[in-house]
């Protein structure tokens, strides 16, 4: 998978651009994620290969020396009520605006408008394989970045990709944790305490749903991947 901002060795950082009112940074240090709080019942599947193409994704940001938590992408997948599956991703492509991630919306469009275009069967975007099966009828159901806990920065890019999906899921997935596999999925609701409301992370729990195909292009690329994901494929 290329990088998707392939051209620049970190997103550009863009100062008094447009919107960027709206984006000023925040204290990071108060707590986004809200542990006293049921969530909405929503059930995430997650496909391994999902996994594999994050941790490749950090493993590229690690070879090229950048940050690992500019390393953000996309989710694509399919949602039935409250069921939401996640079958593959792309790296996110956004500029950095006063200290903050700003989508870049021009390529995600772009990006969707090939996927849908997609035949069974065909080879996409999404792989480099050869007549590889890619799920026809995928739409943007969250995001994903690395770390272990969101801030106000995550719950900003959340709000631009609300304007996509209206209830996107954040998929944090920590990379340095090489004894477990370190993943949370979250979703949002809106927090009233204090005669103030503020958007606020909720986590959700979710399960490993694998397909045979998976298990064959699992154990083909398991040489490949960090070591807590070969353990969570192992198990």
């Amino acid at each position: 998978m290329s990088d998707a901002c392939s051209s620049k060795d970190t997103p550009m950082e863009v100062v008094g651009a447009r919107n960027s009112t709206h984006m000023q940074p925040m204290d990071v240090e108060e707590s986004v994620v809200c542990k006293n709080t049921v969530s909405s019942g929503s059930v995430v599947y997650l496909h391994p290969l999902v996994a594999m193409s994050i941790a490749d994704h950090a493993t590229r940001y690690r070879i090229n020396k950048r940050d690992n938590n500019y390393a953000l992408g996309m989710l694509l997948g399919q949602q039935t009520g409250r069921d939401i599956e996640i079958m593959q991703t792309f790296d996110m492509c956004y500029d950095i605006v006063d200290g903050a991630w700003v989508l870049n919306r021009d390529y995600l469009d772009s990006k969707l408008d090939q996927a849908s275009q997609i035949k069974p069967g065909e080879s996409s975007w999404l792989s480099s394989e050869p007549k590889s099966t890619v799920p026809v009828g995928c739409d943007v159901v969250g995001w994903y970045a690395l770390g272990n806990v969101p801030s106000h920065r995550h719950v900003a890019m959340h709000t631009q990709i609300s304007q996509v999906n209206e209830n996107p899921i954040l998929l944090m997935f920590d990379p340095t944790n090489e004894k477990e596999l370190s993943i949370k999925t979250y979703e949002t609701i809106i927090d009233i305490s204090s005669n103030q409301s503020r958007t606020v992370f909720v986590e959700i729990q979710y399960t490993v749903k694998t397909t045979e195909g998976e298990r064959i292009a699992s154990t083909m690329q398991q040489e490949q991947a960090c070591p807590a994901v070969v353990l969570w494929l192992m198990y």
